[in-house]
């Protein structure tokens, strides 16, 4: 099985880690929204069986390296 290739197991206790990034401003205008958006997310992740991980106003430089090390965390 190609390992880039993610499964759901509803028999699993821990499903993974789930990341999610809300950024509640883009430039000089606040989402509408965003609030919701990100306790949708965690409620859902959770529901699903994730480790929820959640970051909020994340500039470009700090997501890639949120992400480099979410990547090196799971190899």
């Amino acid at each position: 099985m190609d390992k880039d290739i993610y499964t759901f197991d509803a028999d699993r206790e821990h499903q993974g880690l789930a990341v999610v990034i809300v950024n509640f401003t883009t430039g000089n205008h606040e989402r509408k929204g965003a609030e919701n958006d990100l306790q949708y997310m965690k409620e859902t992740f959770k529901r699903l069986g994730f480790k929820v991980e959640f970051h909020t106003d994340v500039n470009t430089g700090d997501m890639k390296r949120l992400l480099e090390q979410c990547k090196h965390s799971f190899i």
